[in-house]
Formats: C-alpha cells, structure tokens, sequence
C-alpha cells in the first residue's frame, strides 16, 4: 500500500473529482446514480473539473459521457436548457416532421435523412439530413441546418416523406 501512495504522490496533490459511473447521452439529465467522486492527481484532471455532484445533479448533458469520464463544467449546460436546444445548438433550427405510424429504430441523437416520396418530390428531389432530436408517437423532431429548413418546410407541405436512419 506504501508504494501506491508514493507512486500517487509523484503525480501531485490529490483533488476530489467527479467521475461517471455509467454512459449518459447527451441531452440526458444526470442523476446522483450516473456519477461518484474520485481523489485524482490534479495533473490528471481539466481545469473546469467538478468537484461536487451536486453542482451537476438535475443539469442536461450536453454531450455522450462515458464511464470513468472525469465531468467538466463545460459537459453540462449551465442552466435548464433542455435536450432538444441542446442538440439543435446554433445555425440550425428544429423541425417537425409527420412520420405515420412508429419510428421503431430512431433514437434521440441518430442522423436520419428525410427523402420526399413521388407525391413530394415535385417540389424536391434532393435529400435533407437532420438530427434526430425530438420523438412522439407518429412524429420526429430534426435539428436541420438553417439552409435545409425551407427545402424541408415546402417537402412537408407537398406530400410524405420518408425519415430513413442514416448509415455509416
């Protein structure tokens, strides 16, 4: 044991950080159940580190974290933003778009691309890609950039369209 505490030593004083304990989305609230404290050498930790889970209990994530991730101030919103101004961030705007019955594989985060049926495609023939950020029964919410949000407004208008995952 003597060793482990010389060998810590050499890294430095030790800090109280906060460390997932499981993967969290982002646009997730974090909970007292995704997280623990660790003592960490200071060296090994980012400047904004969090040192209470309190301070990021209730708050969104506002990117994927991973287990054993040291949290940072800058991984959690600040405020109450929700998930989906989260994800939809800046230069894009959310949109909603008819889907029919279920969307079985989509999930919060996939890219998906919407493609205009035949009914549709007189107004477009071109594909949009978007983020999924939203899901109701019959209905998904995309992030779109700004400059595919007309193109997507007049395919909505002009008939279904298809909401396809997007693969790899």
């Amino acid at each position: 044991m003597q060793n482990a505490r010389t060998e810590s030593l050499q890294w430095g004083e030790q800090h109280v950080a906060v460390v997932a304990v499981r993967a969290v989305a982002a646009g997730v609230k974090i909970s007292a159940n995704d997280l623990t404290t660790r003592l960490l050498p200071r060296i090994a930790m980012p400047g904004d580190a969090v040192a209470r889970p309190s301070s990021v209990i209730g708050r969104t994530a506002k990117v994927a974290l991973s287990p054993d991730q040291i949290i940072s101030a800058s991984l959690v919103a600040s405020g109450e933003a929700s998930a989906v101004e989260l994800l939809v961030g800046a230069k894009r705007v959310a949109i909603t778009v008819e889907t029919g019955p279920g969307h079985p594989n989509l999930r919060i985060g996939n890219t998906v691309v919407v493609i205009p049926t035949p009914e549709a495609a007189a107004v477009s023939s071109g594909m949009v890609e978007g983020t999924v950020v939203a899901l109701q029964e019959n209905f998904v919410t995309l992030a779109v950039a700004a400059s595919d949000a007309p193109i997507l407004a007049s395919m909505i208008g002009s008939g279904p369209l298809v909401v396809a995952l997007k693969g790899r």
